[in-house]
């Protein structure tokens, strides 16, 4: 796995849309939210890139504003998680391969870490729902860190844990902001297409539909073979 003059000696991954398909579900829980809840009539896919990749922090704040909402901002969150949690129970699934991603990098002694944006207590839901926790060395949620994605803070300290120096680290994620987070970091990032098209993922290294178009053998090369 080299990548130009750096080889790679550690894999990162988000979680959201890059281990399971969250960010389908939390579309719903705010479509659910602004609409049922707040009378909010013009919500809909075309408005999630003010919001997704980021915390809830930074996404209740958002459509406060942006819908001109009379709610505080720890309500707003409070509403949305109580959604999101029940959805997470019925229709949360495994994004296609990344079972065998994980496995084979696992077999082959990568070290391995997790950044996500997301709170604890769902990172633990999801890691414990699909024993996904057995892979990594270092997981990392949205409260290890003082300043979220885009900043790279949990990258650079992921990297740190994993004893290795962030150029050397390869990212997966799917959404513009985690790719900037990864490129202020100074890693090598691959996108994958299961939250947005192409052409919002253009900064990083490579883009995927699918994890079957990984040869597992040749990443380095994909990516070199793709600046």
């Amino acid at each position: 796995m080299d990548s130009k003059n750096n080889k790679i000696k550690a894999v990162i991954f988000d979680m959201d849309g890059v281990l399971v398909d969250t960010e389908t579900l939390k579309f719903k829980a705010y479509q659910k939210l602004l609409e049922k809840i707040h009378g909010v009539k013009s919500f809909s896919l075309f408005n999630r890139y003010g919001w997704q990749g980021r915390t809830e922090e930074h996404n209740a704040e958002y459509f406060i504003k942006k819908y001109y909402l009379s709610v505080k901002i720890e309500e707003f969150i409070k509403e949305k998680r109580s959604i999101y949690q029940a959805l997470l129970g019925k229709e949360l699934k495994l994004i296609d391969g990344i079972r065998d991603l994980l496995d084979w990098l696992s077999d082959k002694k990568w070290p391995l870490a997790l950044a996500t944006s997301t709170n604890k207590k769902s990172m633990d839901y999801i890691m414990k729902k699909f024993d996904l926790g057995r892979y990594f060395i270092s997981k990392l949620s949205k409260e290890d860190v003082s300043n979220h994605k885009p900043a790279p803070d949990v990258y650079l300290k992921s990297a740190e844990i994993l004893k290795v120096q962030p150029n050397t680290c390869l990212m997966f994620e799917d959404t513009p902001t985690g790719i900037e987070a990864a490129k202020r970091a100074g890693m090598k990032c691959i996108a994958i297409t299961t939250t947005y098209t192409k052409e919002y993922l253009s900064q990083a290294d490579l883009i995927i539909d699918s994890y079957q178009q990984l040869d597992m053998n040749n990443l380095g090369a994909l990516i070199k073979n793709n600046n």
